[in-house]
């Protein structure tokens, strides 16, 4: 078993050091008028539905795809990852179109039905590629795995995607130690 990936998500950190040692030039930056935001914000987006709907499945796929590799990453580094290229090794059998689809069944039956919609219009999404070395079927359902997690991510809801990851990596685990 691993202990999480994800705990301590959320909790606002004050921007307490706009000018200073940190930010040489922001005495110059500080005349400008800005929107007050903190910068957990820019980490950890919270879009509306409004701001989500203009969204297209291949724009939440590809935010979901930067989201999911890194949580592999974080997974291969946490887990006994010391030369570069088995990391590398390591993260490309987690991220993989396959072990994605594999991702996909295993949590299918866990989704919500806005989560569940989300993820099919993913896997329904025509991108205009699909690799050599993948099958459509896999690419299809990678493509829906990435698209919910976009947009749980664009969500806010950090936490569902951490769950969600928790619980392939369990089922992943579970089938390396059967064979």
């Amino acid at each position: 078993m691993w202990a999480p990936l994800c705990t301590g998500i959320g909790r606002r950190l004050q921007p307490d050091f706009v000018q200073g040692e940190l930010f040489p030039y922001s005495n110059q930056i500080a005349a400008r008028p800005r929107k007050e935001r903190s910068y957990t914000e820019l980490i950890f987006p919270q879009l509306s539905r409004e701001e989500l709907q203009p969204l297209s499945s291949l724009a939440l796929a590809h935010v979901g795809d930067g989201i999911y590799e890194l949580l592999a990453r974080t997974y291969v580094v946490r887990h006994g990852g010391n030369l570069a290229r088995q990391m590398h090794r390591k993260t490309v059998e987690l991220v993989c179109a396959a072990a994605q689809a594999r991702a996909a069944r295993i949590i299918a039956p866990l989704l919500e039905p806005e989560e569940a919609e989300v993820f099919r219009r993913g896997r329904n999404s025509h991108p205009h590629t699909v690799p050599k070395n993948q099958k459509p079927e896999d690419y299809a359902l990678a493509t829906g795995v990435e698209a919910l997690f976009g947009w749980l991510y664009l969500n806010g809801r950090q936490h569902r995607v951490c769950q969600l990851f928790e619980r392939i990596v369990e089922e992943e685990e579970k089938g390396r130690n059967a064979q």
